[in-house]
């Protein structure tokens, strides 16, 4: 699998990813729906901020199954950081 740095291009495609308001609200936080492109754009500028990556699907399985929607990508790897 081949990862890239966020780019303002991808912007949209990531505001996209959510289907509801619901899953805005739990992947983000937010109330608005749709999530507009230069929002997570924003999100981007910040120093503290830093891109979470796609991880094969099948690495995700066991941190997905106790979520109500199913990720790509896993926010912290507890074995890999010691626990």
């Amino acid at each position: 699998m081949r990862l890239l740095p966020f780019a303002t291009v991808d912007a949209a495609t990531v505001a996209g990813w959510p289907t509801s308001a619901a899953e805005v609200a739990m992947w983000c936080g937010r109330r608005e729906f749709p999530v507009s492109p230069g929002t997570v754009d924003g999100w981007q500028r910040d120093d503290d901020v830093q891109a979470h990556l796609p991880v094969e699907a099948s690495l995700a399985e066991g941190w997905n199954a106790a979520q109500p929607v199913a990720y790509v990508w896993l926010r912290h790897d507890a074995a890999g950081a010691g626990g």
